[in-house]
C-alpha cells in the first residue's frame, strides 16, 4: 500500500513527498520521494511531529487496532498539521467493533449483532456458528469461526496484552465483498467498484486477495455480478457516510452478500484508512487516485474506470485482464 500510494503521489506535478521508513527494510528507492529512516519508536514520534508540522498535509497508512491510527491522527493535530482522512472520533468508532455495531444497528444498517465476549467464562449470546474477533482488531488477526461451545472454550485467546477484549457475532455465510470511497468536503462521495474478496477456508478469515470488479461466483455460492447487488452495496456505503460524522478521505467497507435470501449486503467492518484494495483500484482507474485523495477539489465528476478486471495478492502483486 505504501509503495503504491507513494508512487502515485510522486506523479503529481506540484507535490513533493517525504515519508518515514523503518530502516530495517533497507533503503526506499522511489523517484521523487524522500524518506527518513527510523530506528525506534521514540525517533518515529519525534520525526512524525516535525514532518507533520512542516508539511502541507499528512496522509497516514496505519492499522486502527490498539489505537495506532487514532494516536497518529492526534499527533498531526498536536503538530498543527493537516490530516488527510477521518477525524479521531470517527477512527475510534470504526475501530471499536462493539460500539460501531450498536451505532449502525440503531440507525437501521444491516450488520451482524455484536456482543462482548467474556474471555474467562466464554459464554456467547448468539447461537452457533459464531465469529470471535478482537474488539479493536484489523487484518483478521485473532479472528476465529467457532462451531460450538467446546470449540469456543479451546480457543487460544490471549488474556493479557493486545488484544484484551473480544466480541462475537453470528456467522453470515455468503460471499465476501468490499468497496471503498473517497469522501470529500460538502458530502461528496465517490464509491469505487465492488470487489470480490478471497478469504482462507480454515476458519481464520485470512485475506488472500481480491478481484475487482466482482462478477463471478464466490464462496457460499452467492453470485455478485447482479447490478442490483452492486447498487445495494454502493447505496449502503453512501448511507454510512451520511450517518457517521467525520468519515473523510479514503475509507474501505467490508461486506457479505448472504447465501440465503434476502441477499442484501451486510456490513461487516469499516476501515477508516487506506486498504490493500488500493493496489487494485489504481490499476483500474484512468486517473491518479492519490491526487483524488489528497486534492479532491481538483477533480470533478465520477472517477473514470477502465474495462476489464484486476486481481491482486496481499503483497500487492497485481494482474490486469482487459477481456
Amino acid at each position: 500500500m505504501l509503495r503504491a500510494f507513494l508512487a502515485d503521489v510522486a506523479q503529481i506535478a506540484d507535490c513533493a513527498c517525504v515519508t518515514l521508513w523503518d530502516e530495517r527494510l533497507g533503503p526506499l528507492r522511489l523517484p521523487r520521494v524522500d524518506f527518513v529512516p527510523i530506528a525506534d519508536r521514540d525517533l518515529e514520534r519525534t520525526m512524525f511531529h516535525r514532518l507533520a508540522g512542516e508539511c502541507d498535509a499528512s496522509f497516514v497508512i496505519a492499522p486502527e487496532f490498539d489505537g495506532i491510527l487514532a494516536r497518529r491522527r492526534r499527533w498531526v493535530d498536536e503538530a498543527g498539521g493537516r490530516f488527510v482522512g477521518c477525524t479521531a472520533d470517527a477512527i475510534e468508532l470504526c475501530a471499536d467493533k462493539l460500539r460501531l455495531a450498536r451505532s449502525l444497528s440503531e440507525r437501521g444498517i444491516r450488520t451482524p449483532k455484536t456482543v462482548a465476549l467474556d474471555v474467562q467464562r466464554r459464554n456467547p449470546d448468539p447461537p452457533f456458528p459464531i465469529v470471535v474477533k478482537p474488539r479493536d482488531g484489523a487484518g483478521s488477526a485473532h479472528t476465529f469461526l467457532v462451531h460450538d461451545a467446546d470449540e469456543l472454550r479451546r480457543l487460544p485467546l490471549p488474556e493479557s496484552g493486545w488484544p484484551s477484549e473480544f466480541v462475537c457475532q453470528p456467522f453470515v455465510a455468503g460471499t465476501a465483498i468490499s468497496t471503498a470511497a473517497i469522501i470529500a468536503d460538502r458530502g461528496r462521495v465517490r464509491v469505487f467498484p465492488i470487489g470480490a474478496q478471497r478469504l482462507s477456508d480454515d476458519g481464520r478469515f485470512r485475506y488472500l486477495g481480491s478481484e475487482i470488479p466482482a462478477g463471478w461466483s464466490g464462496t457460499g455460492g452467492a453470485i455478485v455480478d447482479e447490478p442490483q447487488l452492486h447498487q445495494a452495496a454502493e447505496d449502503l456505503a453512501r448511507t454510512i457516510v451520511e450517518i457517521i460524522p467525520g468519515l473523510a478521505g479514503y475509507v474501505g467497507f467490508d461486506l457479505v452478500v448472504p447465501a440465503a435470501p434476502p441477499r442484501e449486503p451486510v456490513l461487516i467492518e469499516i476501515n477508516p484508512r487506506l486498504t490493500t484494495a488500493y493496489v487494485g483500484y489504481r490499476r483500474l482507474a484512468e486517473e491518479n487516485l492519490a491526487e483524488r485523495v489528497l486534492f479532491p477539489d481538483r477533480a470533478a465528476g465520477e472517477i473514470r474506470w477502465r474495462g476489464g478486471c484486476v486481481s491482486f495478492e496481499p503483497d500487492g502483486t497485481t494482474q490486469y485482464d482487459e477481456s
